[in-house]
């Protein structure tokens, strides 16, 4: 409910789970599993069986990708 709220607010989600992170970074789930046993995936966080992403854990993720690109 509050997530439905928050959607009908225009209010920008604090969270994301695996498939809207995988679809807000244009990657696939199976990608995003696949990076995940690299150890090289979000850090996840989890609140009853819901896997969820902080959009901080989202942001070091896509800054320790740009470092990795950048030493290639």
């Amino acid at each position: 409910m509050a997530r439905r709220l928050a959607d009908t607010m225009g209010l920008p989600p604090e969270c994301f789970t695996i498939e809207e992170f995988c679809a807000t970074h244009r990657i696939g789930v199976s990608t995003y599993y696949r990076l995940k046993e690299e150890g090289a995936a979000p850090q996840e966080f989890r609140i009853g069986n819901k896997v969820l992403i902080t959009k901080e854990s989202a942001a070091r993720w896509r800054e320790a990708r740009d470092k990795q690109a950048a030493q290639n």
